[in-house]
Protein backbone atom coordinates (compact mmCIF):
# COMPACT_ATOMS: atom_id res chain seq x y z
CA UNK A 1 0.00 0.00 0.00
CA UNK A 2 0.77 3.34 -1.05
CA UNK A 3 0.90 6.06 1.53
CA UNK A 4 0.49 9.71 1.40
CA UNK A 5 3.29 12.30 2.54
CA UNK A 6 2.47 15.95 3.50
CA UNK A 7 4.24 18.55 4.59
CA UNK A 8 4.55 22.70 4.37
CA UNK A 9 5.95 24.50 1.35
CA UNK A 10 7.26 28.07 1.99
CA UNK A 11 7.82 30.03 -1.37
CA UNK A 12 7.22 33.41 -0.13
CA UNK A 13 10.53 35.69 1.06
CA UNK A 14 9.92 37.50 4.31
CA UNK A 15 8.11 41.43 3.93
CA UNK A 16 10.40 44.11 5.23
CA UNK A 17 8.03 47.26 6.38
CA UNK A 18 9.59 50.71 7.77
CA UNK A 19 9.13 54.00 8.80
CA UNK A 20 10.78 57.15 9.06
CA UNK A 21 10.11 59.70 12.20
CA UNK A 22 11.41 63.26 12.10
CA UNK A 23 10.97 66.78 10.14
CA UNK A 24 10.22 66.84 7.06
CA UNK A 25 11.89 69.60 4.90
CA UNK A 26 12.38 70.64 1.48
CA UNK A 27 13.23 68.14 -1.63
CA UNK A 28 13.22 65.37 0.53
CA UNK A 29 15.53 66.58 3.17
CA UNK A 30 14.53 65.48 6.92
CA UNK A 31 15.21 69.29 8.80
CA UNK A 32 15.50 67.30 12.14
CA UNK A 33 17.31 64.25 13.58
CA UNK A 34 15.24 61.46 12.07
CA UNK A 35 14.84 57.71 13.40
CA UNK A 36 14.06 54.63 11.09
CA UNK A 37 12.20 51.92 12.54
CA UNK A 38 11.70 48.42 10.72
CA UNK A 39 10.00 45.36 10.78
CA UNK A 40 10.00 42.17 9.29
CA UNK A 41 7.30 39.47 8.90
CA UNK A 42 7.43 35.81 7.10
CA UNK A 43 3.89 35.69 5.51
CA UNK A 44 1.81 32.42 5.81
CA UNK A 45 2.11 29.38 5.86
CA UNK A 46 5.99 31.06 6.11
CA UNK A 47 8.11 28.76 7.88
CA UNK A 48 9.22 31.75 10.61
CA UNK A 49 12.04 34.29 10.24
CA UNK A 50 15.62 33.42 10.48
CA UNK A 51 17.31 36.86 10.58
CA UNK A 52 17.14 40.49 10.54
CA UNK A 53 19.09 42.49 9.19
CA UNK A 54 20.72 45.95 8.26
CA UNK A 55 24.11 47.61 7.14
CA UNK A 56 24.29 51.77 7.23
CA UNK A 57 26.48 53.10 4.81
CA UNK A 58 28.15 50.33 3.52
CA UNK A 59 29.00 48.82 6.97
CA UNK A 60 28.55 45.65 8.18
CA UNK A 61 25.27 43.73 8.63
CA UNK A 62 23.84 43.93 12.04
CA UNK A 63 20.93 42.76 13.82
CA UNK A 64 17.87 45.19 13.69
CA UNK A 65 16.24 45.72 16.75
CA UNK A 66 14.31 49.00 17.79
CA UNK A 67 15.14 52.21 15.82
CA UNK A 68 17.99 53.81 14.45
CA UNK A 69 18.48 57.12 14.86
CA UNK A 70 20.37 58.95 11.95
CA UNK A 71 22.38 62.26 12.06
CA UNK A 72 23.54 64.80 9.44
CA UNK A 73 23.76 63.71 5.91
CA UNK A 74 22.66 61.49 3.37
CA UNK A 75 22.45 57.80 4.94
CA UNK A 76 21.68 54.34 2.77
CA UNK A 77 19.61 51.92 5.29
CA UNK A 78 19.66 48.46 3.50
CA UNK A 79 17.55 45.97 5.44
CA UNK A 80 17.67 42.32 5.06
CA UNK A 81 15.05 39.03 5.95
CA UNK A 82 15.90 35.55 5.98
CA UNK A 83 12.93 32.39 6.87
CA UNK A 84 13.95 29.14 7.58
CA UNK A 85 12.74 27.68 4.45
CA UNK A 86 15.69 30.31 3.00
CA UNK A 87 13.66 32.63 1.53
CA UNK A 88 15.21 36.48 1.88
CA UNK A 89 13.80 39.62 1.15
CA UNK A 90 15.48 43.02 1.29
CA UNK A 91 14.59 46.91 1.05
CA UNK A 92 16.94 49.91 0.59
CA UNK A 93 15.77 52.86 2.09
CA UNK A 94 17.52 56.64 1.30
CA UNK A 95 17.40 59.12 3.89
CA UNK A 96 18.72 62.82 4.11
CA UNK A 97 18.85 64.92 7.02
CA UNK A 98 20.00 68.23 7.53
CA UNK A 99 18.94 69.75 11.06
CA UNK A 100 21.49 73.10 10.57
CA UNK A 101 21.27 76.22 9.35
CA UNK A 102 23.28 77.30 7.16
CA UNK A 103 27.15 78.76 8.15
CA UNK A 104 26.62 83.07 7.11
CA UNK A 105 29.60 85.28 7.63
CA UNK A 106 29.13 89.36 7.19
CA UNK A 107 32.04 91.60 8.02
CA UNK A 108 32.77 95.61 6.88
CA UNK A 109 33.53 98.76 8.45
CA UNK A 110 30.73 100.64 10.31
CA UNK A 111 31.16 103.83 8.57
CA UNK A 112 31.93 105.43 5.54
CA UNK A 113 31.20 108.46 3.15
CA UNK A 114 29.23 107.72 -0.43
CA UNK A 115 29.01 111.18 -0.99
CA UNK A 116 32.35 111.56 -0.39
CA UNK A 117 33.47 108.96 -3.30
CA UNK A 118 33.91 106.07 -0.41
CA UNK A 119 33.11 102.60 -0.70
CA UNK A 120 32.50 100.10 1.74
CA UNK A 121 34.40 96.70 0.76
CA UNK A 122 31.55 94.05 2.70
CA UNK A 123 32.97 90.81 3.20
CA UNK A 124 30.56 87.50 3.30
CA UNK A 125 30.24 83.99 3.09
CA UNK A 126 27.02 81.66 2.96
CA UNK A 127 28.21 77.87 3.02
CA UNK A 128 26.21 74.85 3.98
CA UNK A 129 28.20 71.55 4.02
CA UNK A 130 25.12 68.84 4.17
CA UNK A 131 22.04 69.86 1.85
CA UNK A 132 23.96 72.82 0.24
CA UNK A 133 23.37 76.73 -0.39
CA UNK A 134 19.94 76.72 -2.27
CA UNK A 135 19.70 81.02 -2.39
CA UNK A 136 21.34 83.92 -0.58
CA UNK A 137 20.72 87.64 -0.86
CA UNK A 138 22.76 91.12 0.73
CA UNK A 139 20.07 93.24 1.31
CA UNK A 140 19.01 96.60 3.31
CA UNK A 141 15.78 97.87 3.87
CA UNK A 142 14.34 95.31 1.58
CA UNK A 143 16.58 96.62 -1.59
CA UNK A 144 18.53 93.35 -2.70
CA UNK A 145 22.03 95.02 -3.35
CA UNK A 146 23.44 91.29 -4.45
CA UNK A 147 22.19 87.57 -4.54
CA UNK A 148 23.18 84.23 -5.61
CA UNK A 149 22.01 80.55 -6.01
CA UNK A 150 25.14 78.80 -4.96
CA UNK A 151 27.62 78.52 -1.91
CA UNK A 152 29.82 81.54 -2.31
CA UNK A 153 32.44 83.72 0.05
CA UNK A 154 33.17 87.34 -2.03
CA UNK A 155 33.83 90.49 -1.46
CA UNK A 156 30.80 93.60 -2.49
CA UNK A 157 32.08 96.86 -2.45
CA UNK A 158 28.91 99.19 -1.88
CA UNK A 159 28.41 102.44 -2.70
CA UNK A 160 25.49 103.30 -1.01
CA UNK A 161 24.14 104.83 -4.32
CA UNK A 162 19.93 105.36 -3.09
CA UNK A 163 20.39 105.35 0.38
CA UNK A 164 20.27 108.38 2.18
CA UNK A 165 22.73 109.33 4.72
CA UNK A 166 21.97 107.98 8.42
CA UNK A 167 22.16 103.88 10.08
CA UNK A 168 21.33 101.06 7.58
CA UNK A 169 21.25 97.68 8.61
CA UNK A 170 22.67 94.97 5.60
CA UNK A 171 21.15 91.67 5.78
CA UNK A 172 22.48 88.16 4.71
CA UNK A 173 19.93 85.68 4.24
CA UNK A 174 20.76 82.53 2.92
CA UNK A 175 18.40 79.43 2.59
CA UNK A 176 19.84 75.67 2.00
CA UNK A 177 18.10 72.95 0.24
CA UNK A 178 16.84 71.17 2.70
CA UNK A 179 14.77 74.58 4.28
CA UNK A 180 16.83 75.54 6.96
CA UNK A 181 17.77 79.35 6.62
CA UNK A 182 20.13 82.07 8.60
CA UNK A 183 20.73 85.54 8.53
CA UNK A 184 23.72 87.97 9.70
CA UNK A 185 23.58 91.38 9.55
CA UNK A 186 25.60 94.62 9.95
CA UNK A 187 24.48 98.21 10.65
CA UNK A 188 26.50 100.66 8.63
CA UNK A 189 26.31 104.73 8.99
CA UNK A 190 26.18 106.66 5.60
CA UNK A 191 27.68 109.73 6.75
CA UNK A 192 27.31 112.74 4.65
CA UNK A 193 30.01 115.23 3.38
CA UNK A 194 30.45 118.20 6.15
CA UNK A 195 30.16 121.78 3.47
CA UNK A 196 32.31 123.71 2.78
CA UNK A 197 31.77 126.91 3.64
CA UNK A 198 32.02 129.67 0.90
CA UNK A 199 33.95 131.98 1.33
CA UNK A 200 32.57 135.34 2.01
CA UNK A 201 34.32 138.31 0.31
CA UNK A 202 34.77 141.32 2.05
CA UNK A 203 32.50 144.47 2.11
CA UNK A 204 34.04 146.97 0.00
CA UNK A 205 34.66 150.00 2.50
CA UNK A 206 33.21 152.68 0.85
CA UNK A 207 36.00 155.56 0.82
CA UNK A 208 34.50 158.52 3.33
CA UNK A 209 34.37 161.97 1.70
CA UNK A 210 37.08 163.77 3.60
CA UNK A 211 36.79 168.00 3.95
CA UNK A 212 39.96 170.02 2.92
CA UNK A 213 40.75 171.04 6.40
CA UNK A 214 43.34 173.95 6.54
CA UNK A 215 46.63 173.65 7.44
CA UNK A 216 47.41 174.13 10.92
CA UNK A 217 51.38 174.66 11.57
CA UNK A 218 52.20 172.84 14.81
CA UNK A 219 52.41 175.94 17.43
CA UNK A 220 55.75 176.44 18.68
CA UNK A 221 56.86 175.86 21.84
CA UNK A 222 58.01 178.55 24.13
CA UNK A 223 61.47 178.72 24.80
CA UNK A 224 61.78 180.45 28.39
CA UNK A 225 63.19 184.02 27.84
CA UNK A 226 66.95 184.40 30.10
CA UNK A 227 65.40 186.55 32.79
CA UNK A 228 66.69 190.17 32.28
CA UNK A 229 69.64 191.45 34.35
CA UNK A 230 67.94 193.71 37.26
CA UNK A 231 68.68 197.41 36.26
CA UNK A 232 70.19 198.81 39.21
CA UNK A 233 68.21 200.26 41.63
CA UNK A 234 68.29 204.33 41.94
CA UNK A 235 69.05 205.82 45.07
CA UNK A 236 68.08 209.13 45.54
CA UNK A 237 70.09 211.33 48.52
CA UNK A 238 67.28 213.30 49.91
CA UNK A 239 67.84 217.07 49.55
CA UNK A 240 68.94 218.75 52.55
CA UNK A 241 67.06 221.09 53.84
CA UNK A 242 68.56 225.02 52.73
CA UNK A 243 67.38 227.36 54.94
CA UNK A 244 66.96 230.90 53.33
CA UNK A 245 70.22 232.95 53.71
CA UNK A 246 71.06 236.77 52.87
CA UNK A 247 74.45 237.49 51.51
CA UNK A 248 75.85 241.37 52.11
CA UNK A 249 78.55 243.00 49.94
CA UNK A 250 81.54 245.01 51.12
CA UNK A 251 82.60 246.23 54.46
CA UNK A 252 83.32 243.80 57.40
CA UNK A 253 80.54 241.16 57.39
CA UNK A 254 78.09 242.19 59.56
CA UNK A 255 75.82 239.52 60.78
CA UNK A 256 72.05 240.85 60.35
CA UNK A 257 69.98 238.08 62.45
CA UNK A 258 70.95 234.74 61.15
CA UNK A 259 72.47 236.25 57.94
CA UNK A 260 76.08 237.04 57.13
CA UNK A 261 76.54 240.07 54.99
CA UNK A 262 79.91 240.16 53.46
CA UNK A 263 82.13 243.36 53.25
CA UNK A 264 82.09 243.55 50.14
CA UNK A 265 80.20 242.73 47.03
CA UNK A 266 83.28 240.14 45.91
CA UNK A 267 82.34 237.88 49.24
CA UNK A 268 79.01 237.37 47.76
CA UNK A 269 77.50 234.59 46.38
CA UNK A 270 76.93 234.47 43.01
CA UNK A 271 73.24 234.69 41.75
CA UNK A 272 70.96 231.86 40.93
Amino acid sequence: MMGTASGKVDTQPPVINGSLNGTIGDNGWFVSSMILTASASDPAPGSGLSAFEYSLDGSGWTACAGGLTLADGSHTVNLRAADIAGNTGAVTQSVHVDAQPPQVGLTGNSVFCPACGESLAIAWSAQDNTSGISSWSLSSGGAILVSGSDAASAVFNWDGGGFPAGVHTLTLHASDRAGNSAEANLDVTLLAPTPTPTPVPPRPVSPTATADLPYIPPSPTATPSASPTPLPTLTRTPTATRTPSVFIFGGTPTQVGGIIVPSNSDDQPAPD
